[in-house]
């Protein structure tokens, strides 16, 4: 059996401002739990490759890489240039080293698999002012993310086009802050919503502070540091969300719609809201859980959720992206902003 050793992984949430004097952080200082990095500053990475094969650094955002690059013979000082594109992004680091003859792809002699061990390290996000007054629309959508962050536009995204049905509803919600794309081309208008999803869409429209949630734990599969996690202990603050078992949150879980309306039913009693509007019934009506049926009839009567093909509601079918997107947008329209 191949024995492969492994060396130390070091990642940091990357919060970055505008640089207040850039500065000079060496790979093992990531390992400090105040380490934050900022725009113009450089992290330097050595590696020995004398007797290390194979290092590479990746940033990653919500789960996405959107930067890689691999190092096998190179310099043995990789220097690292935080730049405005990596705002909010995870930076991982990465070496291993291998038995004389096992070596990775790229690396003549064969491969093998990369094992390491990692460190994900809490961060500190940066409380950043508005730079203008509040409008009378961000007093309903608020200010989410940090003015020198750049907001993502729908033209980032490849694969909706202004013909689709949802593009203008998708890009509310994008150029609202509420969603971004799981790639960093790409919105996936046709995919479902995860539960972590959700609530995070749900927690941005609220203005939650994350930072007063991060030392919240109150999931096992909820981990700290995880982009859903802040906005997950504030909806369970709020009995907005209830996890699938008391300790089990199940956030990778592909949300029903039954299960959706419920949530933002919550939210609306959570908010004062008038839930007391009844939309017509379904076909399927008896199919819908006796704990939804509420949620189902007032959100249907604001024509947040309506029916789908002949009448039928599909109380545990899959809401995708791009109709919740357009469930947000009728939100702010037929309830937070009439």
């Amino acid at each position: 059996m191949k024995k492969i050793l492994s060396a130390m992984l070091a990642l940091v949430m990357v919060f970055v401002l505008m640089p207040s004097g850039a500065k000079v952080v060496k790979g093992h200082a990531l390992e400090i739990d105040e380490t934050q990095l900022y725009v113009g500053d450089i992290v330097e990475f050595e590696v020995d490759f004398s007797y290390i094969a194979y290092a590479y650094y990746s940033f990653t955002k919500n789960g996405a890489i959107i930067e890689k690059r691999e190092f096998f013979d190179e310099d043995e000082t990789i220097k690292i240039e935080i730049k405005e594109e990596h705002i909010d992004c995870l930076l991982s680091l990465y070496k291993a080293i291998y038995k004389p003859g096992e070596w990775p792809p790229g690396v003549s002699g064969g491969s093998s698999s990369v094992e390491y061990t990692k460190a994900i390290l809490p961060s500190l996000t940066p409380t950043i002012a508005p730079t203008e007054a509040p409008t009378a629309m961000s007093t309903i959508i608020p200010t989410i993310v940090p003015t020198t962050i750049p907001v993502a536009k729908i033209e980032d995204f490849k694969d909706v086009p202004k013909h689709h049905w949802g593009y203008e509803d998708a890009k509310w919600a994008i150029e609202s802050g509420l969603m971004n794309g799981v790639y960093s081309d790409t919105f996936e208008p046709d995919g479902t919503l995860t539960r972590g999803m959700l609530v995070t869409i749900l927690g941005r429209y609220e203005g939650v502070d994350v930072e007063s949630y991060k030392a919240k734990k109150s999931f096992t599969d909820v981990a700290s540091g995880e982009w859903y996690h802040p906005y997950v202990e504030w909806a369970k603050e709020k009995d907005i969300v209830t996890g699938i078992e008391p300790t089990y949150f199940a956030p990778n879980a592909k949300i029903s719609r039954q299960d959706l309306a419920t949530i933002l039913l919550r939210y609306m009693k959570y908010k004062g809201y008038d839930t007391n509007k009844s939309g017509g019934t379904f076909v399927d009506e008896a199919q819908i859980a006796s704990y939804a049926k509420e949620a189902v009839k007032v959100l249907s009567g604001y024509e947040i959720i309506n029916g789908m093909g002949a009448n039928d509601f599909q109380p545990t079918g899959e809401a995708t992206r791009a109709q919740v997107a357009k469930m947000f947008r009728v939100f702010d329209k037929n309830i937070t902003n009439k």
